[in-house]
């Protein structure tokens, strides 16, 4: 009877300590295939050049509108949304084409990113710009670097692609795109919403 009483409370003991353990002991590392790096596709609320080769009355400085769009010349309203520069330009060469111009020659460059945002904790969570080529590491050294007790190997990074929100857990060496969302694990006294 005493040996099964025993044997009882080491299981409870056990159970305890199992639903005790932090957040950062179930976090699992994992490769996305919509969080790995892939070419920029342009985001709403950047800004773009667009240069039509010849054409100064239609080479400008535009910005891409909430519903995805820029507003230009000729061509009136043209969805720039998920598509990268390099498409973006094709189209709007294909669209002049089609009744204004002979064989145009679009360049599409992003002017400004759509930022970055690093929260959790970090020594200064908030709004960073971002720049091709970033990686999670570079983002949080840009947000002050990690509070004490912050979780340092892997972050959790939110992306929206296409229309849809991905979610990965992810190492620090990881790539960033425009808009990604980078949350650094603490225990709850310094983490910083």
């Amino acid at each position: 009877m005493q040996k099964t009483m025993f044997n009882i409370l080491i299981g409870l003991l056990v159970l305890f300590l199992t639903a005790c353990t932090t957040q950062t002991d179930i976090v699992r590392q994992y490769i996305d295939p919509n969080i790995s790096s892939k070419p920029h596709t342009l985001l709403a609320g950047e800004q773009i050049q667009i240069t039509v080769f010849g054409q100064a009355d239609l080479s400008a400085a535009y910005r891409i509108d909430d519903k995805g769009q820029i507003n230009m010349p000729l061509l009136g309203s043209i969805l720039a949304l998920n598509k990268t520069p390099a498409q973006f330009a094709d189209y709007i060469a294909f669209l002049l084409a089609q009744n204004f111009i002979r064989n145009p020659s679009v360049s599409v460059e992003v002017i400004t990113y759509t930022p970055i945002f690093v929260i959790g904790a970090v020594k200064n969570a908030g709004q960073y710009a971002y720049i091709p080529g970033i990686t999670a590491e570079a983002a949080i050294a840009s947000a002050g670097g990690f509070l004490t007790g912050a979780m340092t190997s892997m972050v959790k990074i939110t992306r929206r692609n296409t229309g849809r929100i991905f979610e990965a857990n992810v190492v620090l060496e990881t790539p960033l795109a425009a808009g990604d969302i980078i949350r650094v694990y603490g225990n709850m006294v310094t983490t910083q919403y």
